[in-house]
């Protein structure tokens, strides 16, 4: 997401957004990682976000669009994301050994990315960045995510139990790992009510079963103008 994020920030710069098709765009990465919760002085994270990176190149799109009132169709068939990352390997003092320092990286994003910024309205938008940012940890993020797919603006009002949310977490069969991961998935929703007055595009409400958590009920508001 904070990927997408630098990306969509910098594409708004451009005047016309169509010129910004085939064209890279830089990346703070310590910033990325910062945003990301995660510190940017270890190696380890670098390597994860390098993964990330390209198990997002790996990922081919095919776009066909209307491109014209005659009916005229393009189809676009690249890769979800391209880049480019210049790094540079530093001899350790005391070591034998070189360690990487990632010095810039440009990214481009498949042109369907950059019709959904130029095109897109509120009432088709997926998730509310600024909601997003407001939530602390990545299970929180993952939820609000989570929500978002499975509401559209203005429809009705969707209840998730406990039971539901599990299928967020890795597979288990063993009960008290269950158990603890409900218990969890209860304070996290709990959680999101405390938060409700700053994530303005969820209407949320708690499900409980014998005074206890056993779910929400989510659903998208509309823009409100005022």
């Amino acid at each position: 997401m904070q990927l997408l994020f630098q990306y969509v920030d910098s594409v708004k710069k451009v005047e016309d957004i169509s010129l910004a098709k085939g064209k890279f765009f830089p990346i703070n990465i310590k910033l990325l990682l910062m945003n990301s919760g995660l510190a940017s002085n270890g190696s380890g994270h670098y390597q994860r976000f390098l993964k990330s990176l390209n198990k997002l190149s790996d990922v081919t799109l095919e776009y066909n669009k209307k491109t014209s009132l005659n009916n005229t169709r393009c189809i676009e068939k690249e890769a979800l994301l391209s880049y480019r990352l210049a790094y540079q390997q530093e001899n350790q003092m005391k070591q034998s050994s070189f360690s990487t320092v990632y010095k810039k990286l440009v990214i481009k994003m498949h042109p369907v990315v950059l019709d959904m910024i130029k095109e897109a309205t509120y009432n088709y938008a997926l998730f509310n960045r600024n909601s997003y940012d407001c939530l602390s940890s990545d299970k929180m993020k993952l939820l609000y995510y989570y929500f978002c797919c499975l509401t559209v603006p203005g429809g009705n009002f969707v209840t998730l139990n406990l039971e539901d949310l599990l299928i967020l977490w890795p597979k288990s069969n063993v009960k008290k790992t269950i158990k603890a991961r409900q218990q969890e998935l209860a304070q996290l929703l709990q959680e999101f009510i405390s938060l409700q007055s700053k994530i303005y595009d969820l209407d949320l409400t708690l499900v409980f079963a014998n005074n206890q958590i056993a779910g929400i009920k989510v659903k998208k508001r509309y823009l409100t103008l005022v």
